[in-house]
C-alpha cells in the first residue's frame, strides 16, 4: 500500500512522504503509483480548496484509493470560487469496471 501526505504547508513538487508533503490533494492523487493496489492519501488539518478528479484524464485509476484527515485532525474540502464544486470526481478504470473511493474524516462545504 501507498501511503502519500498532503499538507497546507507542503509543496507539489515535494515526494508525499509524512515529513515532505505534497501540497494539494490532486497531486498526490496524480502521483499515486499504478504498481500499489491501494492509495491512502492522508490530509493535515487545513482548508483545501479545490476539485479532485481521479482517472477522469485517462491516467492513473487505482483499484482502491482512500482520502482521509489525519488522526485528530479534519480537513476542510471547500467549493467556494470554483467553477464547479469542491469535490472528489471519479470515472470508471480504464478496463470500464468499477473502482472504489473512500473518504475519511473531511469536511465538505460550499
Amino acid at each position: 500500500m501507498a501511503t502519500i501526505h498532503v499538507a497546507k504547508t507542503g509543496n507539489d513538487s515535494n515526494d508525499g512522504s509524512e515529513g515532505s508533503p505534497k501540497l494539494t490533494i490532486q497531486a498526490a492523487v496524480n502521483d499515486a503509483d499504478d504498481s500499489a493496489p491501494a492509495v491512502v492519501i492522508i490530509l493535515d488539518s487545513g482548508t483545501y480548496n479545490e476539485e479532485v478528479n481521479i482517472g477522469t484524464d485517462g491516467g492513473f485509476t487505482p483499484e482502491n484509493i482512500t482520502i482521509k484527515g489525519n488522526t485528530g485532525q479534519l480537513p476542510v474540502l471547500d467549493g467556494n470560487g470554483l467553477a464547479g464544486a469542491g469535490a472528489i470526481r471519479g470515472s470508471r478504470a480504464r478496463d470500464g469496471s468499477a473502482r472504489v473511493c473512500t473518504v475519511q474524516n473531511i469536511k465538505f462545504t460550499r
